[in-house]
This record gives C-alpha cells, structure tokens and sequence, in this order.
C-alpha cells in the first residue's frame, strides 16, 4: 500500500478520535450553558457562528450528542468507524420523531444501524420503521402505519390532534 493511503488512514482514524472530543466538549458546553454566557442564543448559533461550522455539520453534531449523551458506547463505535456522526444524527432524528425516551431503545438503534451508512439506515428505516416495545408506544401515543411508503401517525392524546409525517 502506498506511504499517502496509509497516511490517509492514519488521519481519518485521528478524524474520528476528534470527533467524538468534540462531542463530548459540545456537551459540556452545553452543560454549563457557556454558549448562552457568551450570548449566543442556541448551541447551533454557537456552533455556526463562532465555531464556523456549517448549518448541515453543526446540526449533526448537536444531534449525534444528544445520542452520545444517553448511550456513552457510542464514542466507541464512532472512534473505530463502526457509526459516522451522520448516522448518529440520523438516530437522533429517529428518536425525536418516535418521541422515545427509553435508553434501551436508543441503545438498539445504535447497535442496529452501527456499520451501515447513513442511505442503509434510511433505506431500512423505509422498509421496517423502528418498532416500539408496545409500553413505550401507548406510553408515547406514536403508532407506525406501513403500506408502500412508511410513515408516522402521531397522536396527542390529550387534545385528539394527529399529525402525519
């Protein structure tokens, strides 16, 4: 193998070490409010603004945290490669829209789409939508309804409103 590959491999490997540091760092920010002090009103300002991340990057960033911050495991998976920080924020969009709680949960869905990409993760979230333990989905009031395309019914049950994504 070629000196310039195997450099390249050393720093993606370094890429991903970073990454979760940052991670980590972001919920510490978070944690101690420093961005709010600094008079940013939101960690994405924060993250955009003064760290000069893109929208696209800061908002995966903040999403694969909040997963970090519930399943520590997946600092590990994101350092040997087994799940991008892409994918990571994937689950977390899966996770707000199923409205789950559940640690256990979160921690399945890391392990089940750990070494997928993120069009593997969204081609088999299409063909078998994340599945609820039947406590937490009447607890939540999410019901999956299938057919050709997936999609999430979501009921208030306070106010009998559903809305359908």
């Amino acid at each position: 193998m070629h000196n310039l590959v195997k450099k390249l491999e050393t720093l993606a490997k370094v890429e991903r070490r970073i990454s979760v540091k940052i991670l980590r760092h972001l919920m510490e920010v978070e944690k101690r409010r420093t961005h709010l002090d600094m008079g940013y009103s939101s960690l994405f300002v924060f993250l955009t603004k003064h760290l000069k991340y893109s929208d696209g990057s800061a908002y995966r960033r903040i999403e694969a945290m909040k997963i970090l911050r519930d399943v520590p495991d997946l600092g590990q998976r994101i350092t040997v490669g087994a799940i991008s920080v892409t994918v990571a924020a994937e689950i977390s969009r899966i996770v707000k829209i199923q409205k789950i709680n559940d640690v256990e949960v979160k921690r399945n869905l890391v392990e089940q789409f750990s070494w997928k990409n993120k069009r593997e993760v969204e081609k088999e979230i299409a063909r078998t939508p994340v599945t609820l333990s039947s406590a937490q989905s009447k607890k939540s009031g999410v019901k999956t309804i299938g057919g050709e395309f997936s999609y999430l019914k979501i009921k208030n049950l306070e106010s009998k409103q559903c809305i359908s994504i």
